[in-house]
């Protein structure tokens, strides 16, 4: 996933949820579930999602072209 943003030279920060609980938590309490990876954009929660999905999103939300 992180290739992604990378192939857009996009800014993004990393947070590791399985080595930090607190990050954990806060991804529990935003995307409502126990599954990783998560990404926000824009405020906006993907949960449980992957490279492609992301891609996606960011297209179809004129974010990258």
């Amino acid at each position: 996933m992180v290739n992604v943003f990378e192939k857009y030279e996009l800014e993004f920060e990393y947070r590791n949820v399985v080595k930090d609980r607190s990050q954990f938590e806060e991804m529990v309490v935003k995307s409502g579930q126990y599954s990783s990876p998560c990404v926000e954009i824009d405020g906006h929660m993907l949960a449980d999602v992957g490279g492609d999905e992301v891609e996606d999103y960011m297209r179809q939300h004129d974010l990258v072209a």
